[in-house]
């Protein structure tokens, strides 16, 4: 029996927006934190925090026995999402680190293309000849978007490894997404986002240095708070919006994350110019970056009417 959105549109339209605003938010604090803390660090505080609240609600209802019970296929699924997602969070911080908030958020739109792409493949999904559009637009919505900064000063050798990390992130985050969406066969999505929260955390601690923690001034422990509550608030949000809207439109308010990103990283200037820096972007690239929002939002809203299940951007994506 497929799910059917209650219909109350403007309760998930609030919560859609409540994500893309919160996951706009995430760069900026954690470009700020990565001046610092170290990427696995921040990596392991944040799975930790996660881990241990999705763990203490599945408590609350009974549920953690069911990894006695899992099969080795579901098991090697488990490590592969465990592997996708913790890859996703250190390449997409260190691409921060290496480019700005803006350009990591352009970037990562590619990933839920690929999911789209992939699940054709493997899944054996369709999609509309609208959302072939829509993937187009956003590849050359990129291109649009580097192509004054081809050659030119801003391509630095350390922004070019940022790019590099993203798209690296990019595509952990596809694996991460297939695991997760075939093991829904056999377990909740809560269980399995327990499981690999704690499992990236412990892979982090050996490489972890928590004693730059202490060193944290009260603005920094302002952002790690924010960064380790984003994912369980953000990714609370997204869920309760399904059972709301059609997964579709939740997915095309996604897609306006990046502009949010843009907006907020604007605004955070404009309050504390000594802490954030500016992003300044030409003609060209604010064009390149609508092509690539509204491509997004095209290959979302452009399916078919029957509601597939959608795996967002998470954890990526929104990291």
């Amino acid at each position: 029996m497929r799910h059917e959105p209650s219909g109350r549109w403007q309760l998930g339209l609030g919560l859609s927006l409540t994500t893309a605003l919160l996951w706009g938010f995430l760069p900026i604090a954690l470009t700020l934190l990565l001046q610092r803390i170290d990427p696995l660090s921040l990596m392991g505080v944040r799975f930790l925090v996660a881990g241990v609240f999705t763990g203490l609600m599945l408590a609350q209802g009974r549920h953690l026995g069911i990894f006695r019970t899992l099969p080795r296929s579901v098991w090697a699924l488990l490590i592969i999402a465990t592997l996708g997602l913790a890859s996703n969070y250190y390449f997409f911080q260190m691409g921060l680190h290496l480019t700005t908030p803006g350009t990591a958020q352009i970037l990562i739109q590619l990933s839920p293309l690929v999911l789209l792409i992939s699940s054709v493949a493997i899944f054996k999904e369709t999609m509309t000849r609208w959302q072939w559009v829509g993937v187009g637009g956003v590849f050359v919505g990129l291109l649009l978007f580097f192509a004054p900064k081809l050659g030119g000063a801003a391509m630095s050798e350390d922004y070019v490894k940022g790019i590099v990390c993203v798209l690296v992130a990019g595509a952990a985050w596809v694996f991460y997404a297939l695991a997760q969406k075939q093991a829904l066969q056999a377990v909740r999505s809560q269980a399995i986002m327990f499981f690999v929260y704690l499992a990236s955390a412990m892979l982090s601690f050996p490489f972890a240095d928590f004693g730059k923690l202490q060193t944290l001034d009260g603005l920094g422990v302002g952002l790690l708070i924010f960064a380790s509550a984003n994912t369980i608030v953000a990714y609370g949000a997204f869920a309760e919006s399904l059972a709301h809207w059609p997964a579709s439109r939740v997915s095309a308010v996604l897609a306006l994350t990046p502009v949010l990103t843009m907006l907020t990283n604007h605004g955070a200037h404009e309050l504390w110019p000594d802490v954030v820096p500016e992003e300044i972007l030409p003609g060209l690239s604010y064009a390149g970056a609508a092509l690539v929002v509204a491509g997004s939002m095209l290959a979302s809203l452009a399916g078919k009417k029957r509601e597939r299940p959608v795996i967002s951007a998470s954890a990526q994506s929104q990291s």
